[in-house]
């Protein structure tokens, strides 16, 4: 396994372990009604665990499995996943500060642009890696 793959699952299953604890926080202030300073909880929880530890994953995976063809040179555009990367990152963070912001509107579009922009990435990425069946065109 690449050493990319590796840092993009850790980061994923960072996301799953903040997300589920969020979760989990959630679902107690939710069943006590205490600790109701901390309503941003289960939007976080769903920020973290769709594109945090979900995204991560579906990358860090796609990377490692997706074929390189010949002499495992042809690894794609290598700069384009690790862009991807920091993306989804960044647009994580912008999300996360929407929750938090009085105007939430900015952020969470600039987040959700981010998250497209580092989807796009990979995909130019992962662009020439993918080729039909038998090698041939159909």
């Amino acid at each position: 396994m690449r050493r990319f793959s590796i840092i993009t699952l850790r980061i994923a299953l960072v996301y799953l372990l903040a997300g589920a604890t969020l979760g989990t926080i959630g679902l107690i202030e939710k069943a006590t009604g205490e600790w109701s300073y901390f309503g941003p909880a289960i939007a976080l929880h769903r920020s973290m665990l769709l594109y945090g530890w979900t995204l991560h994953l579906i990358i860090g995976v796609a990377y490692w499995i997706l074929p390189t063809f010949g002499a495992r040179v042809n690894v794609g555009r290598e700069g384009f996943a690790r862009a991807s990367v920091i993306l989804l990152n960044a647009g994580i963070v912008s999300m996360c500060v929407a929750i938090f912001a009085k105007t939430p509107g900015v952020f969470d579009l600039v987040g959700h642009g981010l998250i497209v922009a580092g989807a796009a990435a990979f995909a130019v990425h992962a662009w020439p890696r993918i080729k039909p069946f038998g090698g041939g065109r159909r």
